[in-house]
């Protein structure tokens, strides 16, 4: 059986807030840039996922997808 490409410590617990996902976001890029997708425990904190890329140049949906849950408002906007 081959080892997953990304171990569980790629699983950063975040505060659900724009400022804590963006954080998350950025730290997780830093250490696996090989990452094509998250999974975030709220769509606040994928909307902060989201500015951490547009804050690192990049774009959601191109060159990461974000995945929230929770159907908040202002996330289908991103």
């Amino acid at each position: 059986m081959q080892s997953p490409l990304i171990s569980r410590q790629a699983i950063w617990p975040s505060y659900d807030t724009k400022l804590a996902g963006m954080d998350a976001l950025i730290a997780l890029r830093a250490d696996h840039p090989q990452v094509t997708a998250v999974a975030c425990n709220g769509d606040v904190v994928a909307l902060g996922a989201c500015l951490g890329l547009q804050k690192a140049g990049l774009v959601s949906g191109r060159d990461l997808s974000v995945i929230g849950f929770g159907d908040f408002g202002r996330t289908g906007d991103t």
